[in-house]
């Protein structure tokens, strides 16, 4: 139940009332408003003698009606769209200084000097390989005793290590001995000489043999030879491996112990190349880890690998930190900011005056020396980003004034009176027309807003299966957290959002294909640069902000990866989130839940993209199929008509036995005339139409049969969109937003009207065509 309105939530009704007329007015303005062209009702307007008026929305310009009334997506009242008579050029707007102040237009001069920011990287803790040594036998023999028996002992220089039982060890201290009562019983200088030189080879010997000084003088002191030797720890650290145990015997060089001393350790950074221009030796770094929160930690770039990493597309950074309390332990994940800066003086701009979409970047100058405010729009090339400003190569020139807060207000003018803007580069009409895209992942509406489009906007990458579905506990949280905060609830939204975090992190970076390991760890920054602090989120409005951002890199995630499952993503776009600036969300369901409002305004919103229909089973058209095959598929469709059909009014026998039928003629269908790639598209089609179907007989209800005709329906939309049909009707794909609990699914009829295959009688018109499928020619 939602919880009740309160003072505070009819104050802010008002706030957006008044933020709705803002709007209106200032669309109005933009246009040449006026007692000349608008009527005291606001509606009634006639068209002028230069031909009938077009009616459109500030808020969506893409919706052109002939005749006045309220714009079907947010219901705003329409607005007047005439013909410009100002007599500017197709890319400059003329402005009102009023018009200008109510659409909040703010602009800066375009800046030369030097620019600086950060780069962002990930890597980890390691051992400082020049302070790290391993312990081997000098000789062969056995361990008698292990001083030190398990990994993780903290050892001093000097201290035993090991006893080690070893006949050459003896063997050599009696040549010693005997070396040394040969010089005492020397008479002649020449003896002397002699035995002197073969004492001091008897002590380099066993000095080879891992001996010390110390060791072979008190052997010298004794007299008396041992046949074991106590090897010293020739360096303070601690033992990270231990390789034996007491009693064996080990040959010459067998390791025993590695000891790395933790007083100093690495930091390998990954670096992207397209960050790697930005980075070099002698830079200072400051990163944190995961078991020590807010604190900070700082190191200096001592080496960059010269060779990239072809598999990961990324280079080895380096950087020496001091570690002298041992809290940095080897292995723990880092995440560090290395502050860059241009080498020379560059062209710069802020970001925010840069709207980007796909290769085009755009920005809006006002022009100088001008009777009222003209605005121009420029399309410019960018270069690195630094912080908060991007380095311009071509477009700008220094001292020009760029419109960093309200140009998106501008554009949307543009579209509307037909001129070049960022959506529409080619003039001449609005940015393009709204649409519900159920063709897979990676395509996004022309409307969108190129705030929104740029950080997101991928193409499908390929990945496995199990990368998908340890994916899908992370949707899984992402979407209890949108609708917690659809319903105003703070409590089950932190925690949900404090959940998917730790499902990022749980995720085994082995799965991730080389290849979308740049993308992947640009999402798992975002969400963990957005969750970091939510143990302290006072109010749900922190837990909003947060979501948007935790939305970008969702969505992000869903254009380039996908999802398994046969259940619909939606991307849902608010074009009045955050004071107008609007945002997006991802939705598993098809009605609009709005988490940035909640109750205040839960359906404001419209679905962009659809997501899922060709998530389980890829999809790859084939051009040229042999007639014969297209023909061959006939019996198939028509058993899954039948199944259809029968299931649609509710007759569970007739039904059954449809999906009996269809098992058998799947299994018939004669693939000799296909090539290779055809061929494997088919035994995939079939396979899943086989594996839902062959149990067909043991359904034992039509709820049953309902399950598996959802999921055979599927691997039948993938066949009539891969290899067509040649039946003399179209075939139509239909969604139903409400089947199985709100989840949705889909089905293939070969009529138009809608009979629903999941509720039958009880909602038979429950659905609407999404695709249709033409005979193949």
């Amino acid at each position: 139940m939602r919880p009740k309105i309160t003072d505070s939530l009819t104050s802010r009704r008002v706030a957006f009332v008044v933020t709705m007329l803002a709007i209106f007015f200032l669309g109005w303005a933009l246009r040449g408003g006026g007692p000349t062209n608008t009527a005291a009702n606001g509606h009634d307007q006639v068209a002028t003698d230069s031909g009938p008026t077009t009616w459109t929305c500030s808020m969506h310009p893409n919706i052109q009606l002939p005749e006045p009334g309220q714009c079907p997506i947010c219901f705003m009242d329409l607005i007047p769209l005439e013909s410009d008579g100002g007599g500017e050029s197709a890319v400059e707007l003329k402005m009102s200084e009023a018009a200008m102040a109510l659409a909040e237009i703010v602009t800066a001069p375009v800046v030369f000097g030097p620019a600086e920011g950060l780069v962002r990287l990930s890597g980890k803790v390691a051992l400082d390989e020049t302070r790290t040594g391993k312990i081997a036998a000098w000789t062969g023999g056995r361990l008698e005793k292990l001083y030190v028996d398990f990994t993780g002992t903290v050892v001093k220089m000097g201290d035993p290590l090991v006893e080690v039982y070893s006949p050459a060890i003896y063997a050599a201290q009696e040549e010693l001995l005997q070396a040394i009562k040969s010089l005492e019983g020397a008479q002649s200088e020449f003896q002397k000489r002699s035995a002197q030189m073969i004492t001091e080879a008897s002590r380099e010997k066993l000095r080879q043999l891992g001996m010390t000084q110390t060791q072979v003088e008190k052997i010298e002191k004794r007299g008396k030879a041992t046949d074991r030797i106590i090897i010293l720890s020739p360096l303070s650290g601690v033992v990270i491996h231990k390789n034996a145990v007491e009693g064996m015997y080990v040959k010459e060089g067998a390791p025993i112990y590695t000891i790395a001393d933790l007083s100093r350790v690495w930091v390998t950074l990954d670096v992207y190349e397209t960050e790697l221009g930005r980075l070099h030796v002698g830079q200072f770094a400051r990163f944190t880890v995961e078991a020590f929160p807010g604190e900070m930690f700082e190191g200096k770039v001592v080496f960059v690998d010269p060779i990239l990493n072809e598999k990961t597309r990324t280079v080895r950074a380096r950087l020496n930190v001091e570690n002298a309390d041992g809290r940095l332990k080897p292995g723990l994940f880092v995440r560090a900011e290395v502050a860059v800066g241009s080498d020379t003086s560059v062209l710069q701009v802020p970001v925010t005056a840069v709207m980007k979409t796909g290769k085009r970047a755009i920005v809006y100058i006002r022009k100088p020396d001008t009777d009222t405010p003209v605005f121009e729009m420029r399309e410019i090339v960018v270069g690195q980003r630094y912080g908060d400003v991007y380095a311009v190569i071509s477009g700008l020139d220094s001292g020009e004034k760029v419109v960093v807060h309200g140009n998106f207000k501008i554009d949307s003018a543009m579209q509307i009176a037909g001129k070049f803007s960022m959506m529409n580069p080619e003039g001449g009409g609005s940015g393009g027309a709204h649409a519900h895209h159920g063709d897979g992942a990676g395509s996004v509406s022309a409307e969108t807003s190129a705030e929104t489009l740029e950080p997101y906007a991928l193409d499908r990458m390929e990945v496995t299966v199990d990368f998908l579905s340890v994916l899908a506990p992370v949707y899984a949280d992402y979407f209890t957290a949108q609708s917690a905060l659809a319903d105003d609830d703070f409590e089950i939204a932190k925690k949900a959002i404090a959940d998917l975090d730790q499902r990022m992190k749980a995720i085994p970076m082995n799965l991730v294909a080389t290849d979308a390991m740049p993308v992947w760890h640009a999402i798992d920054d975002k969400i963990h640069e957005a969750v970091e602090h939510v143990l302290h989120w006072s109010d749900i409005e922190e837990a909003r902000k947060a979501f948007e951002a935790i939305s970008y890199a969702i969505l992000k995630m869903e254009h380039a990866f996908g999802h398994v499952g046969d259940t619909p993503h939606f991307e849902v776009f608010c074009t009045m989130a955050f004071n107008d600036k609007g945002a997006p969300w991802l939705q598993n369901h098809n009605t609009v839940d709005n988490p940035y409002f909640g109750d205040q305004m839960l359906r404001c919103g419209e679905v962009k993209v659809i997501f899922g229909f060709d998530e389980v089973l890829p999809i790859q058209i084939i051009d040229d199929v042999p007639a014969k095959f297209v023909k061959e598929l006939k019996s198939v469709y028509k058993s899954y008509f039948d199944a259809q059909k029968n299931l649609a009014d509710d007759n569970f026998k007739a039904g059954q036995k449809a999906l009996k039928k269809l098992n058998k003629v799947v299994g018939k269908v004669k693939v000799k005339d296909l090539d290779e790639t055809a061929i494997k598209q088919w035994s995939s089609l079939a396979k899943a139409m086989l594996s839902e179907t062959e149990h067909a007989e043991h359904y034992s209800d039509i709820s049953e049969a309902r399950i598996a005709f959802k999921a055979i329906s599927l691997a039948v939309l993938k066949l009539v969109k891969t290899f067509g049909h040649s039946d003399d009707v179209d075939y139509y794909q239909i969604y139903c937003s409400m089947a199985f609990d709100d989840t949705g699914a889909c089905w293939l009829q070969n009529h138009e009207e809608t009979h629903n295959s999941y509720w039958g009688a009880e909602m038979p018109r429950c659905g609407e065509v999404r695709e249709v499928f033409e005979p193949r020619d």
